[in-house]
């Protein structure tokens, strides 16, 4: 189970490597940018691999955070389960990794919603090279609303779905990610 006192206490904690990570939980009637600015920051020299770049593990955790950050912009994060009860559970997760990232290069984690239902939520993480303008990685997620005391799905409160739908006004009309709903396979 994740340290949820740990990220309770400081929502930023963790392995952010000095990241700022903005977003906060939406309020109705708020607008809603298209896609959601998550944080920024520097790639810090210790997520560089022997290879001269940002390594695997370090993309991984850097897309693990800014999901969290996400899942807090919900109303789902770490912060809210002891209060409300509910929390979401990762179903999917493939991550692409397009470009390389060098040390302190400027970077950005963006977020929107592709689709939804009463109990799953399907979102996709960018990651940007915000100096040089391309993405350098990017994630897809399914994850599935919970009620922590059955540890079961359970349909969204009509908070959660105001929110959802609110979302898929703001990003219903952008376009559909070039990665998303792909598995991994060797194109011939």
């Amino acid at each position: 189970m994740p340290d949820s006192t740990r990220d309770a206490a400081e929502p930023n904690a963790g392995e952010g490597g000095g990241l700022e990570f903005t977003a906060r939980p939406w309020r109705p009637g708020e607008a809603i940018d298209t896609p959601v600015l998550l944080g920024r920051g520097r790639v810090p020299a210790e997520w560089i691999d022997p290879n001269g770049h940002m390594g695997l593990s370090s993309y991984c955790t850097a897309m693990m955070e800014a999901g969290k950050h996400w899942l807090e912009y919900l109303g789902l994060g770490y912060t809210n389960v002891g209060r409300t009860g509910r929390s979401s559970f990762a179903l999917q997760f493939q991550m692409n990794l397009k470009r390389e990232l060098l040390e302190g290069a400027e970077i950005a984690f963006h977020c929107r919603l592709l689709d939804w239902g009463h109990k799953a939520f399907h979102y996709f993480i960018t990651l940007e090279n915000e100096a040089e303008g391309y993405t350098a990685a990017t994630n897809e997620h399914l994850d599935i609303h919970i009620d922590i005391a059955t540890r079961r799905t359970a349909p969204m409160p009509p908070e959660l779905r105001a929110h959802m739908e609110a979302l898929t006004a703001a990003h219903g009309s952008l376009p559909w990610p070039e990665e998303a709903g792909k598995g991994i396979a060797i194109r011939r």
